[in-house]
């Protein structure tokens, strides 16, 4: 990811080319730094002046050859044809998963959440919204500490249901928190809260983060996808068919 910034940075101010344009750019900001070198110089204009101009010459020469080559160097390796490259990866241990509760038009009764198995009944019945988020929290490995919930405006009022039928699912300890998304159609929103989700886990020191992209509107997919992998995090979806789980992470390859 820092390979990443470092190239936006780079592009944002340099271009997206090492040709003449950005190097003078450089050129220009390097030559900027001799300014501390001509103070110096007038401080010590009183020594012996000959050996005084030659020192301070070469000094100011050898900042500005080394940084020249040295962004050079950064230019060019960043200006590069480069992709990031999407790696599917062996099932990684993450202590908090992200994932979207979809409305339930057909909620449990306390007949379905009596144990278990009246649950995983229940959740088998038709195309039960539910199943998928439940197979991705109970495929979670056993480092899973948080869960957090996206809920829409429909479904915010079935989100203690949903927490009763995680907890007959998996007994682990954990917990399942709500974040509350009033508009689903805004992009920004979902940037909002997966921003508020990293911070909070930063302050817990909590790095190991993977959003699950299988339930919920294609936006959400796609905004999952997009800051799951902008962020360094793990994207996963749980395959319909056999109940697998899939994850990704990325990594930017600079072609030589």
């Amino acid at each position: 990811m820092a390979d990443l910034e470092n190239k936006k940075v780079l592009q944002n101010i340099f271009g997206q080319s090492a040709g003449f344009k950005p190097l003078m750019y450089i050129l220009s900001f390097i030559a900027s730094t001799t300014w501390l070198l001509a103070v110096i110089y007038d401080v010590a204009k009183d020594w012996d002046k000959e050996w005084t101009y030659i020192i301070f010459s070469i000094f100011s020469i050898s900042i500005i050859v080394g940084l020249y080559f040295y962004m050079s160097r950064l230019v060019k390796k960043y200006s590069q044809e480069d992709n990031i490259d999407i790696n599917y990866i062996d099932e990684r241990p993450h202590e908090v998963i992200i994932l979207f509760l979809s409305f339930n038009h057909s909620l449990p009764t306390d007949e379905n959440l009596k144990d278990k198995a009246s649950v995983n009944e229940w959740l088998n019945i038709d195309k039960n919204p539910w199943k998928m988020p439940s197979v991705a929290i109970q495929k979670s490995h056993s480092t899973l500490k948080d869960i957090f919930v996206l809920t829409s405006k429909e479904s915010r009022e079935q989100f203690e249901l949903f927490q009763s039928v995680v907890a007959k699912l998996d007994e682990r300890d954990f917990n399942v928190i709500e974040k509350h998304i009033e508009n689903m159609d805004n992009i920004e929103k979902y940037k909002s809260i997966f921003h508020t989700i990293y911070s909070e886990c930063k302050e817990k020191n909590i790095d190991s983060i993977a959003i699950d992209i299988t339930s919920g509107s294609k936006l959400y997919s796609i905004a999952g996808s997009y800051y799951g992998l902008s962020f360094d995090k793990i994207v996963q979806y749980v395959n319909q068919n056999d109940y697998s789980v899939h994850q990704y992470d990325n990594k930017i390859v600079v072609e030589s």
